[in-house]
């Protein structure tokens, strides 16, 4: 029904009509295409709107999401030219940060973690993907648009496309970390709230160990209202380190003791 629904609409019923094939023959193939898998059949749509497939040639709709992913990188940066890595190490810099970023990213945030002056247009080759969202104070923000894509960059199957969210986290923490260094009072809100996390997530125990025993940063991330998030920072933060990190485990008990 949201495949028929949507080969009504103009842009695709024009395509229909050029390509001389029934709505109901298309829909038909595209719902197979898709294995029951309903984000495909969106997908699918949307890449026939841009002209990436035909209807008359429907049998080229790779198998799969994964398959969609794949079609799209290896159209847009063929690995087998010369001038790949130069045209998708940016791209790939941009998708390690966004898949391991916590939150949505401002267009400045992934600038100062990629160390780019201005990444816009690595986003604009990959704003099928990576859309720019308002955010509740009306600035743009980005984020891979939905987990299975996240799941592919990160997994063996993107290949070439490869995503590693262990350097995305690496760019985050060294950026936050040097926003941390100017003061803590100073750190932007998402410095604050996620610094610990990507701290450990790139096993930096020492830098973890003098952020949560600093006064200032603890004062400021409680100011924010995140003192319950500052309790999992301490969780976390001993999972990792065990037995060895006393005080960690005694300011998180005293914390806990007086969350409230």
């Amino acid at each position: 029904q949201y495949v028929e629904s949507r080969l009504q609409t103009v842009n695709l019923a024009e395509r229909l009509k050029q390509a001389k094939v029934a709505a109901a023959a298309a829909a038909r193939k595209i719902e197979s295409r898709s294995a029951g898998n309903f984000l495909y059949a969106v997908e699918a749509l949307k890449a026939i709107e841009r002209d990436l497939y035909r209807f008359d040639r429907l049998e080229d709709l790779p198998a799969g999401l994964d398959g969609l992913y794949a079609g799209f990188f290896k159209r847009h940066f063929d690995p087998d030219k010369p001038d790949f890595e130069a045209r998708f190490s940016p791209v790939q810099k941009v998708l390690q940060i966004l898949v391991a970023a916590r939150e949505p990213l401002t267009r400045a945030e992934i600038a100062r973690a990629a160390e780019e002056t201005e990444p816009a247009r690595t986003l604009r080759l990959v704003a099928a993907y990576v859309p720019e969202r308002s955010g509740v104070d009306g600035v743009g923000r980005y984020e891979v648009y939905h987990k299975s894509f996240a799941d592919w960059l990160t997994g063996e199957q993107a290949g070439d496309y490869y995503a590693s969210a262990k350097e995305g986290h690496a760019r985050l923490a060294a950026s936050c970390w040097a926003q941390y260094q100017l003061g803590a009072a100073a750190m932007p809100a998402y410095a604050v709230t996620h610094l610990p996390a990507h701290l450990l997530a790139t096993e930096r125990m020492n830098d973890v160990e003098q952020l949560l025993t600093d006064l200032a940063y603890l004062e400021r991330k409680t100011k924010e209202g995140l003192v319950f998030e500052l309790a999992g920072d301490y969780s976390a933060a001993n999972r990792t380190a065990g037995s060895t990190v006393r005080i960690l485990q005694l300011l998180d008990e005293a914390l806990r003791r007086d969350i409230h």
